[in-house]
């Protein structure tokens, strides 16, 4: 759940990217993974979606594992599900030199501008990610 204005805008990375519509100051908390409002697959549900809904999540969430803390679960459970947040923190691209953080709660990493546009690196949560094209559902890069 984003807790800082934000705006969906064409992305000079890719496709569709998140952009702050106000300040953030470096540390700040941005956004926290909110069970209820975000969602969860399991991995007993997700092995029963079709192939192309399973690629929709493996573009736009993250590995469930990752919030065992937060869940109270054993990673072990986990493993194989995914998370999705609903808001528009899921356009938020991936940079090699994020200005947010990847973990829960998510926080700025830097001071950022309104109009900047807001990076994670996709890597620290999920290190085996496919970059898929939204449209085609292809990967983009190997």
């Amino acid at each position: 759940m984003l807790l800082v204005k934000t705006y969906i805008d064409k992305s000079p990375v890719h496709g569709l990217g998140l952009f702050a519509a106000e300040p953030i100051a470096k540390g700040q908390e941005v956004s926290r993974f909110v069970p209820g409002y975000d969602s969860i697959c399991f991995p007993e549900q997700y092995a029963q979606l079709p192939p192309l809904a399973q690629r929709f999540l493996r573009c736009y969430g993250f590995p469930l594992e990752t919030l065992a803390g937060q869940l109270g679960r054993p990673v072990e459970d986990l493993r194989g599900g995914w998370a999705l947040e609903v808001d528009n923190m899921r356009f938020c691209n991936h940079s090699d030199t994020p200005n947010l953080s990847t973990d829960g709660p998510v926080r700025a990493l830097c001071d950022i501008q309104p109009g900047d546009e807001m990076f994670q690196c996709y890597f620290e949560c999920n290190p085996q990610y496919d970059f898929l094209d939204p449209v085609s559902q292809e990967k983009t890069r190997k």
